[in-house]
This record gives structure tokens, C-alpha cells and sequence, in this order.
């Protein structure tokens, strides 16, 4: 009536079942199934705002960066951060009630207010990146640590191209072979996931941030920040069904390049970018409509049920290329959410 296996010589549930199922699987594994792409590693001396862009343009969720002067890696720029430094840029170039400018220097991230770098008129990259260290494996390395090194707070990690030991937060650009993320890992160990057959409610987090869809987006995106969390769902105000699902990755999009339309056909005008001061509805469904001309009104919002297994939902984000998944009631009622930092969390990561 649970689920619990019970063995000779102890009882397992069944996560801890398909735990140690994924890492006899893992290690049978090397590094060597990671395709080698183009490294992208930004520079420590761009502003946050061209960092960003270039996350926006290469499609990534982060990247490495590196000294201004040498090749040496210092930290990690992430998606993540990308919330709370456009709220402070939003509130320091908006009025507050009272018509005076907000305080001009709180910026990013709550930890690292006191950062003296932050006292700079023009930060850099640097104050961010030191905040996520980048760990660089060798290639001879356990694909199980490298597995659960993308568990917690990485999106991404590095393999050198020598055996020297580089499982530390700094390394040489020169000796980086390849950036590994989490949906690489995960593509790795889906097929084992398609076996766990365990209620998708044990691993997914709940209860859910959520916002009605008349929210203005800057809320939205604030109370991201405040809560630290990556994506909210947007909900229909009198139902309560959730119609729109928005993260960080929108508010990149927003300041890409092709917002401003310098990506825009000659022979096509622009089309003017959504402000933050609009419902986060329409934010969303203009801020897609730039982005692809092909967008629908609303794009499709993945969810899954409470009676779903975890390797079903699993399939559905290897199939859909989607981070998280939205567990809904019988009335399309969000009651939580599952990621692939969840499932790694809960069938990689140690007990």
C-alpha cells in the first residue's frame, strides 16, 4: 500500500530503488558522449546588460567567463541572475511615488549587496560571475560527479582537455574542451528515467508561485526575484487555470537583439517591444510575437497530471525541449511544478 520495497537485508522506496539503478547506469558511462560545440565564455569586462545578450543570442542558459587580461575562468554568468539585475535597472530608471529617482546602486543579487564592485558607475561582469563559481572536470573524470555536480545550484559545467585535476571553481580557457549543461545530462540518463514509475508528486515542488494574468509583468518578474525561483505560472484570474507559463528566459528574450528589431527584415518594420509595465499577459503575447513571427497568441503551456509517472513526464521534457512541467488538477488548476533540476535532484543527486 506504499512505496516501499522491502529486500533481505533492508527496505528501499522506490526512489531510492531507481537511484541506484541510474547510477549503475552512469557508470557505465564517459565523458566522451558530450558532442564538443562552440565555447562561448564572455569577457569579464562587459557590462551585465551585453552579457545577457549574449546568453539571448547563443540560445544558453549560461556560459564561463573569463579574465579581461589572460585566459583564466573566474566564474559563471547564469539566466538565473538575470531577473533581479533588470527589476533594480527598472526601479533605478523609475520614479518612485513620491517623483524621486530610487537608490541608484542595489543592484542583482540580495547576497552581494555589500560586493565593492557594485559601487562601480559601470559594473562589470565580474561581481556576477564570482557569485557562481564554473567547476572543470577532467576527462577522465566519474560521469556520476559530474552528473551530480548539475544537481543543485549549476546549470553548467566544464571538461578540460588534460587529465590534470581541474574539479575546481577556476581554470584556463586554453585547457576547456567542453561546457556540459543539465539537459545534456539528462538527455544522457532519459532512457533509464522512462523506467521510474514512480507518482510524479514525489519529486516535483510544491505549492507553485503563481500570478493572476492581469499582473503587471514588473511584479512578475520582482517577485521572481524576491522568491528566487526561475518561472512562475500565470493563471486566468477567475478560474484559475493556468494560461501562461514565463521565467527568466522571457525577460531574456526581452532585451535580445532582435527586441529592438535590429534582427528585423529590411522590408519589415519592427514591431515595438512590450514595457514591463504591462499586464504580464501582454507582455507575453507580444514579447513572443516578436520573437517568433510564427508564435501563437498563447504559446502552448506543457502540463502533466498528479497520476503521471515521473518517466512519463520525463518523455515529455525530453520530447518538448522544455525545463519545467506544470502537475495540474482535473481542472487545469497548477498544484505544483516539476523541473529537470527536480528529477536530477531527487534520482541523481545523494541521499
Amino acid at each position: 500500500c506504499g512505496n516501499e520495497i522491502i529486500g533481505t537485508e533492508s527496505k528501499m522506496t522506490a526512489i531510492e530503488v531507481h537511484r541506484a539503478k541510474i547510477e549503475e547506469f552512469l557508470a557505465t558511462q564517459s565523458l566522451d558522449v558530450f558532442q564538443e560545440h562552440e565555447l562561448i565564455v564572455a569577457e569579464e569586462v562587459m557590462t551585465p546588460v551585453q552579457g545577457f545578450e549574449l546568453l539571448a543570442s547563443k540560445h544558453l542558459r549560461g556560459c564561463p567567463v573569463r579574465t579581461s587580461c589572460g585566459n583564466e575562468i573566474i566564474g559563471t554568468l547564469d539566466l538565473r541572475d538575470i531577473c533581479k539585475f533588470f527589476v533594480e535597472q527598472h526601479r533605478k530608471s523609475t520614479p518612485n511615488t513620491e517623483g524621486s529617482p530610487q537608490p541608484l546602486r542595489k543592484l542583482v543579487l540580495d547576497t552581494i549587496t555589500l560586493h565593492p564592485d557594485l559601487q562601480q558607475s559601470e559594473p562589470n561582469l565580474r561581481y556576477l560571475a564570482k557569485m557562481r563559481p564554473f567547476k572543470i572536470f577532467p576527462p577522465n573524470a566519474n560521469m556520476i560527479e559530474v552528473a551530480r555536480s548539475l544537481c543543485g545550484g549549476r546549470h553548467i559545467v566544464g571538461i578540460s582537455s588534460t587529465e590534470k585535476d581541474g574539479s575546481t571553481s577556476e581554470g584556463s580557457v586554453n585547457g576547456l574542451l567542453k561546457v556540459v549543461n543539465q539537459k545534456s545530462v539528462f538527455s544522457i540518463i532519459a532512457p533509464a528515467l522512462h523506467e521510474v514509475d514512480v507518482p510524479v508528486t514525489e519529486v516535483m515542488t510544491s505549492p507553485v508561485v503563481s500570478v493572476g494574468a492581469d499582473t503587471p509583468a514588473i511584479k512578475v518578474f520582482e517577485l521572481m526575484a524576491k522568491r528566487g525561483v526561475s518561472g512562475v505560472a500565470v493563471v486566468d484570474e477567475e478560474s484559475g487555470q493556468i494560461i501562461h507559463n514565463t521565467s527568466a528566459k522571457d525577460v531574456k528574450l526581452w532585451i535580445a537583439p532582435t527586441r529592438r528589431g535590429s534582427l528585423t527584415a529590411a522590408d519589415q518594420p519592427a514591431l515595438p517591444a512590450p514595457s514591463m509595465d504591462d499586464s504580464i499577459e501582454s507582455f507575453l503575447v507580444a514579447l513572443r510575437a516578436i520573437s517568433d513571427s510564427t508564435a501563437k497568441t498563447r504559446a502552448p503551456v506543457c502540463v502533466c497530471h498528479a497520476t503521471d509517472t515521473v518517466g512519463v513526464v520525463a518523455g515529455l521534457l525530453q520530447r518538448t525541449g522544455y525545463h519545467r512541467i506544470w502537475v495540474v488538477d482535473a481542472d487545469r488548476r497548477p498544484l505544483g511544478v516539476v523541473s529537470i533540476t527536480d528529477i536530477l535532484r531527487k534520482l541523481v543527486a545523494r541521499a
